[in-house]
C-alpha cells in the first residue's frame, strides 16, 4: 500500500508549515510521497477545495493508494500514519477518521473535545485515492469540505485518543472553529496539552508570543 500525506496551505503560516514537515519526517511509517499544496488564495474567501483537489490529482497520478490528510497547523503523534494505515487495512476501509476532535487554542490555553456524528474532522481523515473518482466536488468556497467527503464515502470511525490535536492559533487566515474562541476548559501552563504531546509543547508555548 502506497501512502501519501496531503498538506494544504495558503502559504501565510510558515512556522506551522515548518513544524508540520518535522512531524511528517519523524513518522514511524514514512509516507511514500509527501504532497504540499501551498498556494496563495485565488478567492476572497475560504478556498480549500481547489488545493485539496489538486493534491488528490497529484496522488492519483503518482499511483498512491491512500491519502492521509495532515493539516499544516495541527499536531500529530509519531505513529499517526502507522495507526491510521493499520486501521484501514484491518477493517478494509475506503475512509477512516476519528469521531472525536480535540481542539486546543494555544493563544488562550483553552480546549474542548468535539464529538462528531458519523464523520470525522478533515484533519483526522484518511481515504483511498480511488474513492474520490466519482466524487462531486463542492464549490471552491465550500468551508467544510470534510462534511462533503464523509457524505460521499462513508467509512470507519475510530476512537483513538492522543494521536492528533486540532491546534487553534493566530497565524495566517484561519477558517475552522475555535481560532478566536475561548473553549470550554481552561488549561494551566499548557499542562493538559503537554500530557498529550510531550516535549512538542515547547513549540506551541512560544508560538503566540512570536
Amino acid at each position: 500500500m502506497k501512502i501519501a500525506t496531503l498538506t494544504i496551505d495558503r502559504g501565510d503560516r510558515p512556522k506551522m508549515i515548518a513544524q508540520c514537515k518535522r512531524m511528517i519526517e519523524r513518522q514511524t511509517r514514512k509516507p511514500d510521497l509527501e504532497i504540499y499544496v501551498i498556494e496563495p488564495s485565488i478567492l476572497k474567501a475560504v478556498d480549500i477545495v481547489p488545493r485539496f483537489r489538486s493534491g488528490w490529482l497529484h496522488a492519483k497520478e503518482s499511483g498512491i493508494d491512500v491519502i492521509v490528510v495532515m493539516e499544516s497547523d495541527d499536531w500529530y503523534s509519531r505513529d499517526y500514519i502507522e495507526i491510521v494505515a493499520e486501521h484501514m487495512v484491518k477493517y478494509n476501509l475506503n475512509m477512516a477518521g476519528n469521531d472525536q476532535s480535540l481542539y486546543y487554542n494555544i493563544c488562550n490555553q483553552t480546549y474542548q473535545t468535539h464529538h462528531h456524528s458519523n464523520r470525522a474532522s478533515l484533519y483526522t481523515t484518511a481515504f483511498k485515492t480511488s474513492c474520490l473518482d466519482d466524487f462531486k466536488w463542492p464549490k471552491d468556497n465550500q468551508r467544510f469540505l470534510d462534511i462533503s467527503l464523509w457524505k460521499h464515502a462513508r467509512g470507519g470511525i475510530r476512537n483513538a485518543d492522543g494521536i492528533s490535536v486540532g491546534i487553534k492559533h493566530n497565524e495566517g487566515v484561519r477558517a475552522g472553529i475555535g481560532h478566536k474562541a475561548t473553549m470550554r476548559h481552561k488549561d494551566t501552563e499548557f499542562k493538559h496539552l503537554e500530557s498529550i504531546i510531550g516535549d512538542d509543547v515547547f513549540f506551541y508555548k512560544n508560538f503566540c508570543n512570536g
